[in-house]
Protein backbone atom coordinates (compact mmCIF):
# COMPACT_ATOMS: atom_id res chain seq x y z
CA UNK A 1 0.00 0.00 0.00
CA UNK A 2 1.16 3.52 -0.70
CA UNK A 3 -0.28 7.03 -1.01
CA UNK A 4 0.22 8.66 -4.40
CA UNK A 5 -1.16 12.14 -3.74
CA UNK A 6 -2.69 14.40 -1.14
CA UNK A 7 -4.84 17.51 -1.41
CA UNK A 8 -5.48 19.93 1.44
CA UNK A 9 -7.73 22.94 1.52
CA UNK A 10 -7.98 25.22 4.56
CA UNK A 11 -6.33 22.52 6.66
CA UNK A 12 -4.29 23.89 9.58
CA UNK A 13 -1.88 26.42 8.03
CA UNK A 14 -2.41 25.27 4.43
CA UNK A 15 -4.82 27.35 2.34
CA UNK A 16 -4.51 25.12 -0.69
CA UNK A 17 -1.93 22.42 -1.29
CA UNK A 18 -1.49 19.44 -3.60
CA UNK A 19 1.41 17.01 -3.24
CA UNK A 20 2.53 14.00 -5.24
CA UNK A 21 4.50 11.35 -3.36
CA UNK A 22 6.69 8.38 -4.24
CA UNK A 23 6.13 4.80 -2.98
CA UNK A 24 9.19 4.73 -0.74
CA UNK A 25 10.81 7.71 1.03
CA UNK A 26 9.17 11.13 1.38
CA UNK A 27 11.14 13.61 3.48
CA UNK A 28 9.85 16.97 4.75
CA UNK A 29 12.44 19.53 5.87
CA UNK A 30 11.58 22.72 7.71
CA UNK A 31 11.88 24.67 10.91
CA UNK A 32 9.66 23.98 13.88
CA UNK A 33 6.06 25.25 13.46
CA UNK A 34 6.50 25.47 9.67
CA UNK A 35 3.73 22.92 9.04
CA UNK A 36 5.62 19.64 8.50
CA UNK A 37 3.67 17.77 11.17
CA UNK A 38 0.36 19.01 9.76
CA UNK A 39 0.88 16.88 6.64
CA UNK A 40 1.44 13.76 8.74
CA UNK A 41 -1.57 14.67 10.87
CA UNK A 42 -3.78 14.76 7.76
CA UNK A 43 -2.70 11.24 6.80
CA UNK A 44 -3.27 10.07 10.37
CA UNK A 45 -6.74 11.63 10.37
CA UNK A 46 -7.80 9.58 7.34
CA UNK A 47 -6.22 6.46 8.81
CA UNK A 48 -7.62 6.65 12.37
CA UNK A 49 -10.70 8.80 11.86
CA UNK A 50 -9.39 11.32 14.37
CA UNK A 51 -6.44 13.59 15.10
CA UNK A 52 -3.70 12.60 17.51
CA UNK A 53 -3.12 16.25 18.46
CA UNK A 54 -6.61 17.42 19.40
CA UNK A 55 -9.99 16.02 20.40
CA UNK A 56 -11.76 18.86 18.55
CA UNK A 57 -12.04 18.53 14.77
CA UNK A 58 -12.76 22.24 14.38
CA UNK A 59 -9.13 22.97 15.28
CA UNK A 60 -8.11 21.34 11.99
CA UNK A 61 -9.88 24.07 10.01
CA UNK A 62 -7.67 26.99 9.03
CA UNK A 63 -8.34 29.99 11.23
CA UNK A 64 -11.13 32.20 9.90
CA UNK A 65 -12.33 29.68 7.29
CA UNK A 66 -15.70 27.88 7.29
CA UNK A 67 -14.51 24.48 6.09
CA UNK A 68 -11.57 22.15 5.50
CA UNK A 69 -11.03 19.31 3.04
CA UNK A 70 -8.45 16.50 3.11
CA UNK A 71 -8.11 14.07 0.20
CA UNK A 72 -5.74 11.15 -0.25
CA UNK A 73 -5.34 8.86 -3.25
CA UNK A 74 -3.78 5.53 -2.31
CA UNK A 75 -3.05 2.23 -4.02
CA UNK A 76 -4.08 -0.95 -2.24
CA UNK A 77 -4.18 -4.48 -3.65
CA UNK A 78 -6.18 -5.52 -0.60
CA UNK A 79 -8.81 -2.86 -1.32
CA UNK A 80 -8.99 -3.70 -5.02
CA UNK A 81 -6.72 -1.04 -6.56
CA UNK A 82 -7.16 2.70 -6.17
CA UNK A 83 -8.46 3.93 -2.82
CA UNK A 84 -9.75 7.50 -2.48
CA UNK A 85 -10.22 8.76 1.08
CA UNK A 86 -11.69 12.14 1.96
CA UNK A 87 -12.70 14.14 5.01
CA UNK A 88 -14.86 17.26 4.82
CA UNK A 89 -15.14 19.44 7.91
CA UNK A 90 -17.77 22.18 7.72
CA UNK A 91 -18.94 24.83 10.16
CA UNK A 92 -22.69 25.38 9.95
CA UNK A 93 -24.30 28.87 10.22
CA UNK A 94 -25.01 27.96 13.86
CA UNK A 95 -21.25 27.36 14.35
CA UNK A 96 -21.74 23.62 14.77
CA UNK A 97 -19.22 21.32 13.12
CA UNK A 98 -20.12 18.59 10.65
CA UNK A 99 -17.44 16.04 9.70
CA UNK A 100 -18.07 13.71 6.76
CA UNK A 101 -15.73 10.91 5.70
CA UNK A 102 -15.87 9.39 2.24
CA UNK A 103 -14.41 6.20 0.80
CA UNK A 104 -14.15 6.19 -3.01
CA UNK A 105 -16.62 9.07 -3.10
CA UNK A 106 -19.23 7.39 -0.90
CA UNK A 107 -20.01 8.93 2.51
CA UNK A 108 -19.78 6.53 5.45
CA UNK A 109 -22.28 6.48 8.31
CA UNK A 110 -19.73 6.15 11.12
CA UNK A 111 -16.15 7.31 11.12
CA UNK A 112 -15.10 3.96 12.62
CA UNK A 113 -15.75 2.45 9.17
CA UNK A 114 -12.57 4.09 7.96
CA UNK A 115 -10.43 2.06 10.34
CA UNK A 116 -8.27 -0.52 8.60
CA UNK A 117 -8.59 1.06 5.16
CA UNK A 118 -5.27 2.95 5.37
CA UNK A 119 -3.11 1.15 7.98
CA UNK A 120 -0.40 3.37 9.45
CA UNK A 121 2.26 3.11 12.11
CA UNK A 122 3.26 6.41 13.68
CA UNK A 123 6.05 7.82 15.72
CA UNK A 124 5.32 11.33 16.94
CA UNK A 125 6.75 13.27 19.85
CA UNK A 126 3.52 12.56 21.71
CA UNK A 127 4.31 8.82 21.51
CA UNK A 128 7.11 9.36 24.04
CA UNK A 129 4.30 9.53 26.60
CA UNK A 130 4.39 5.73 26.41
CA UNK A 131 7.42 6.01 28.69
CA UNK A 132 7.23 9.49 30.15
CA UNK A 133 3.51 9.88 30.65
CA UNK A 134 0.71 8.44 32.74
CA UNK A 135 -0.97 5.02 32.47
CA UNK A 136 -3.66 6.69 30.35
CA UNK A 137 -1.02 7.54 27.73
CA UNK A 138 0.25 3.95 27.60
CA UNK A 139 -3.27 2.56 27.32
CA UNK A 140 -3.99 4.99 24.49
CA UNK A 141 -0.83 3.95 22.64
CA UNK A 142 -1.66 0.27 23.05
CA UNK A 143 -5.29 0.70 21.97
CA UNK A 144 -4.23 2.79 18.96
CA UNK A 145 -1.78 0.11 17.79
CA UNK A 146 -4.30 -2.65 18.44
CA UNK A 147 -7.05 -0.84 16.53
CA UNK A 148 -4.80 -0.69 13.45
CA UNK A 149 -4.08 -4.41 13.82
CA UNK A 150 -7.69 -5.36 14.62
CA UNK A 151 -10.28 -2.65 13.78
CA UNK A 152 -12.93 -4.55 15.78
CA UNK A 153 -11.00 -3.58 18.92
CA UNK A 154 -12.50 -0.11 18.53
CA UNK A 155 -15.98 -1.59 19.04
CA UNK A 156 -14.86 -3.43 22.19
CA UNK A 157 -13.32 -0.25 23.53
CA UNK A 158 -16.39 1.85 22.72
CA UNK A 159 -18.73 -0.69 24.31
CA UNK A 160 -16.72 -0.78 27.52
CA UNK A 161 -16.54 3.00 27.69
CA UNK A 162 -20.33 3.31 27.30
CA UNK A 163 -20.98 0.82 30.09
CA UNK A 164 -18.43 2.49 32.35
CA UNK A 165 -20.08 5.86 31.76
CA UNK A 166 -23.46 4.34 32.64
CA UNK A 167 -22.07 2.94 35.87
CA UNK A 168 -20.38 6.24 36.64
CA UNK A 169 -23.69 8.06 36.26
CA UNK A 170 -25.36 5.44 38.45
CA UNK A 171 -22.76 6.01 41.18
CA UNK A 172 -23.64 9.70 41.31
CA UNK A 173 -27.06 8.82 42.71
CA UNK A 174 -27.78 8.90 46.42
CA UNK A 175 -27.21 5.41 47.95
CA UNK A 176 -30.86 5.18 49.02
CA UNK A 177 -31.96 5.65 45.40
CA UNK A 178 -29.75 2.92 43.97
CA UNK A 179 -31.56 -0.01 42.40
CA UNK A 180 -29.66 -3.16 43.50
CA UNK A 181 -30.79 -5.09 40.44
CA UNK A 182 -29.53 -2.37 38.09
CA UNK A 183 -26.27 -2.23 40.08
CA UNK A 184 -25.79 -5.96 39.61
CA UNK A 185 -26.67 -5.77 35.92
CA UNK A 186 -24.22 -2.91 35.26
CA UNK A 187 -21.42 -4.76 37.03
CA UNK A 188 -22.09 -7.92 35.03
CA UNK A 189 -22.03 -5.97 31.75
CA UNK A 190 -18.85 -4.20 32.85
CA UNK A 191 -17.20 -7.54 33.63
CA UNK A 192 -18.14 -9.02 30.25
CA UNK A 193 -17.03 -6.01 28.21
CA UNK A 194 -13.96 -5.31 30.37
CA UNK A 195 -12.69 -8.89 30.30
CA UNK A 196 -12.95 -9.02 26.50
CA UNK A 197 -10.98 -5.77 26.29
CA UNK A 198 -8.25 -6.99 28.67
CA UNK A 199 -7.90 -10.30 26.85
CA UNK A 200 -7.57 -8.55 23.48
CA UNK A 201 -4.88 -6.25 24.86
CA UNK A 202 -3.05 -9.12 26.55
CA UNK A 203 -3.10 -11.32 23.42
CA UNK A 204 -1.77 -8.46 21.29
CA UNK A 205 1.04 -7.70 23.72
CA UNK A 206 2.01 -11.35 23.78
CA UNK A 207 2.34 -11.24 19.99
CA UNK A 208 4.27 -7.99 20.14
CA UNK A 209 6.53 -8.54 23.15
CA UNK A 210 9.15 -10.87 21.63
CA UNK A 211 9.37 -8.77 18.47
CA UNK A 212 9.73 -5.61 20.52
CA UNK A 213 12.47 -7.13 22.68
CA UNK A 214 14.42 -8.26 19.59
CA UNK A 215 14.13 -4.87 17.90
CA UNK A 216 15.30 -3.12 21.04
CA UNK A 217 18.33 -5.42 21.34
CA UNK A 218 19.24 -4.47 17.78
CA UNK A 219 18.80 -0.75 18.45
CA UNK A 220 20.89 -0.96 21.62
CA UNK A 221 23.43 -3.40 20.10
CA UNK A 222 22.47 -6.06 22.62
CA UNK A 223 23.46 -4.05 25.68
CA UNK A 224 20.06 -3.63 27.37
CA UNK A 225 17.48 -6.45 27.63
CA UNK A 226 13.89 -5.17 27.48
CA UNK A 227 10.78 -6.72 28.98
CA UNK A 228 7.13 -5.62 28.89
CA UNK A 229 4.41 -6.23 31.47
CA UNK A 230 0.68 -5.72 31.19
CA UNK A 231 -0.59 -4.69 34.63
CA UNK A 232 -4.35 -5.01 35.23
CA UNK A 233 -6.00 -2.80 37.85
CA UNK A 234 -7.23 -5.92 39.68
CA UNK A 235 -5.37 -9.01 40.96
CA UNK A 236 -4.78 -11.43 38.08
CA UNK A 237 -2.10 -14.08 37.64
CA UNK A 238 -0.53 -12.92 34.36
CA UNK A 239 2.04 -15.72 34.51
CA UNK A 240 -0.60 -18.45 34.44
CA UNK A 241 -3.10 -19.32 31.73
CA UNK A 242 -5.04 -16.16 30.96
CA UNK A 243 -8.49 -16.81 29.52
CA UNK A 244 -11.70 -14.83 29.24
CA UNK A 245 -13.12 -16.80 32.16
CA UNK A 246 -10.12 -16.20 34.48
CA UNK A 247 -10.23 -12.47 33.72
CA UNK A 248 -13.98 -12.30 34.33
CA UNK A 249 -13.66 -14.14 37.66
CA UNK A 250 -10.81 -11.90 38.83
CA UNK A 251 -12.57 -8.71 37.75
CA UNK A 252 -15.86 -9.76 39.34
CA UNK A 253 -14.16 -10.47 42.69
CA UNK A 254 -12.34 -7.14 42.57
CA UNK A 255 -15.57 -5.25 41.86
CA UNK A 256 -17.29 -6.96 44.79
CA UNK A 257 -14.40 -6.02 47.09
CA UNK A 258 -14.41 -2.41 45.88
CA UNK A 259 -18.19 -2.00 45.84
CA UNK A 260 -18.51 0.08 49.01
CA UNK A 261 -15.52 2.24 48.13
CA UNK A 262 -16.88 2.87 44.63
CA UNK A 263 -20.20 4.00 46.10
CA UNK A 264 -18.48 6.18 48.69
CA UNK A 265 -16.25 7.90 46.12
CA UNK A 266 -18.73 7.83 43.22
CA UNK A 267 -16.10 6.41 40.87
CA UNK A 268 -15.58 3.23 38.86
CA UNK A 269 -12.41 1.90 40.48
CA UNK A 270 -12.04 -1.50 38.79
CA UNK A 271 -11.64 -2.17 35.09
CA UNK A 272 -9.31 -1.90 32.08
CA UNK A 273 -9.66 1.90 32.10
CA UNK A 274 -7.19 1.79 35.02
CA UNK A 275 -4.75 -0.80 33.62
CA UNK A 276 -1.13 -0.05 32.74
CA UNK A 277 1.71 -1.26 30.50
CA UNK A 278 5.24 -1.07 31.92
CA UNK A 279 8.61 -1.35 30.19
CA UNK A 280 11.70 -2.62 32.02
CA UNK A 281 15.42 -2.42 31.18
CA UNK A 282 17.59 -4.78 33.21
CA UNK A 283 14.50 -5.28 35.42
CA UNK A 284 14.32 -1.56 36.20
CA UNK A 285 11.36 0.62 35.26
CA UNK A 286 12.46 2.39 32.07
CA UNK A 287 10.08 5.29 32.69
CA UNK A 288 11.99 6.10 35.88
CA UNK A 289 15.55 5.00 35.14
CA UNK A 290 15.88 5.03 31.35
CA UNK A 291 17.68 7.86 29.59
CA UNK A 292 15.90 9.89 26.94
CA UNK A 293 17.74 7.94 24.24
CA UNK A 294 16.78 4.62 25.81
CA UNK A 295 13.15 5.68 26.18
CA UNK A 296 12.95 6.79 22.57
CA UNK A 297 14.56 3.53 21.44
CA UNK A 298 11.92 1.56 23.36
CA UNK A 299 9.18 3.47 21.57
CA UNK A 300 10.93 2.87 18.24
CA UNK A 301 11.25 -0.84 19.01
CA UNK A 302 7.54 -0.95 19.87
CA UNK A 303 6.72 0.72 16.55
CA UNK A 304 8.98 -1.59 14.53
CA UNK A 305 7.32 -4.59 16.17
CA UNK A 306 3.94 -3.05 15.39
CA UNK A 307 4.95 -2.81 11.72
CA UNK A 308 5.92 -6.48 11.67
CA UNK A 309 2.58 -7.58 13.14
CA UNK A 310 0.64 -5.41 10.71
CA UNK A 311 2.58 -6.87 7.78
CA UNK A 312 1.59 -10.35 8.94
CA UNK A 313 -2.02 -9.23 9.24
CA UNK A 314 -2.14 -7.51 5.85
CA UNK A 315 -0.45 -10.46 4.08
CA UNK A 316 0.45 -8.86 0.73
CA UNK A 317 0.76 -5.24 1.88
CA UNK A 318 2.79 -3.09 4.23
CA UNK A 319 1.51 -0.29 6.48
CA UNK A 320 2.52 3.31 5.89
CA UNK A 321 5.04 4.74 8.34
CA UNK A 322 4.72 8.30 9.70
CA UNK A 323 7.81 9.58 11.53
CA UNK A 324 7.81 13.08 12.99
CA UNK A 325 11.25 14.46 13.92
CA UNK A 326 12.31 10.92 14.78
CA UNK A 327 16.06 11.63 14.63
CA UNK A 328 15.96 13.95 17.64
CA UNK A 329 17.41 12.54 20.87
CA UNK A 330 18.96 9.53 19.06
CA UNK A 331 22.72 9.13 18.94
CA UNK A 332 24.28 8.32 15.51
CA UNK A 333 24.38 4.58 16.22
CA UNK A 334 20.66 4.42 17.07
CA UNK A 335 19.85 6.65 14.10
CA UNK A 336 21.61 4.24 11.76
CA UNK A 337 19.94 1.21 13.37
CA UNK A 338 16.52 2.79 12.95
CA UNK A 339 16.98 3.80 9.32
CA UNK A 340 18.37 0.38 8.48
CA UNK A 341 15.09 -1.15 9.67
CA UNK A 342 12.94 1.06 7.42
CA UNK A 343 12.74 -1.37 4.55
CA UNK A 344 12.28 -0.22 0.97
CA UNK A 345 9.05 -2.15 0.58
CA UNK A 346 7.14 0.33 2.76
CA UNK A 347 6.24 3.96 2.20
CA UNK A 348 7.71 6.37 4.74
CA UNK A 349 6.81 9.98 5.52
CA UNK A 350 9.52 11.56 7.66
CA UNK A 351 9.93 15.10 8.97
CA UNK A 352 13.16 16.72 10.10
CA UNK A 353 14.67 20.16 10.66
CA UNK A 354 17.81 19.40 8.64
CA UNK A 355 19.32 16.91 6.22
CA UNK A 356 22.18 15.18 8.04
CA UNK A 357 24.59 12.49 6.84
CA UNK A 358 22.44 9.60 8.08
CA UNK A 359 19.40 10.85 6.18
CA UNK A 360 21.47 11.39 3.03
CA UNK A 361 22.67 7.78 3.27
CA UNK A 362 19.11 6.63 3.83
CA UNK A 363 17.71 8.53 0.83
CA UNK A 364 20.50 7.56 -1.56
CA UNK A 365 19.82 3.88 -0.92
CA UNK A 366 16.07 4.10 -1.59
CA UNK A 367 14.48 2.92 -4.87
CA UNK A 368 12.56 6.21 -4.91
CA UNK A 369 12.78 9.28 -2.71
CA UNK A 370 11.44 12.80 -2.72
CA UNK A 371 12.37 15.83 -0.61
CA UNK A 372 10.00 18.65 0.28
CA UNK A 373 10.98 21.94 1.91
CA UNK A 374 8.22 23.32 4.14
CA UNK A 375 7.97 26.99 5.10
CA UNK A 376 4.93 28.78 6.55
CA UNK A 377 2.18 27.05 4.62
CA UNK A 378 4.23 26.57 1.46
CA UNK A 379 5.76 23.29 0.29
CA UNK A 380 8.34 23.02 -2.49
CA UNK A 381 9.93 19.88 -3.91
CA UNK A 382 13.73 20.06 -3.95
CA UNK A 383 16.70 18.04 -5.19
CA UNK A 384 19.17 16.77 -2.61
CA UNK A 385 22.03 18.57 -4.34
CA UNK A 386 20.38 21.92 -3.67
CA UNK A 387 20.06 21.19 0.05
CA UNK A 388 23.69 20.65 0.98
CA UNK A 389 23.52 23.62 3.32
CA UNK A 390 20.99 21.69 5.42
CA UNK A 391 23.43 18.83 6.06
Amino acid sequence: MWIEAGQFRHFRNYTQLQLDWVPHKNLFIGQNAAGKTNILEAIYFLSHGKSYRTHHDRELIQFGEPFSVIKLLAHSNRMGGDLALEAQLTLTPENALKTVFKINGNPIRNRSEILGKLPTVTFFLSDLAMLRGAPEDRRRALDSALTQFDPSHFKRLSLYQRIRQQKSQFLKQHPSQMDPHLWESLNQKLVEAGAALVLNRFDYLQRLETLCELRYLELSQGLEPLSIQYQPSFPLDMLGVVTLETIQDAMRQAIESASQEEQRRGQVLVGPHRDDVRFYLNQQDASLYGSQGQQRSIVLAFKLAEIHLLEQRLADETPILLLDDVMAELDPTRQHQLLAHLEDRMQVFLTTTHLDSELKWYLHGAPSSRIFVVSQGQVAMEQMESLQTHG
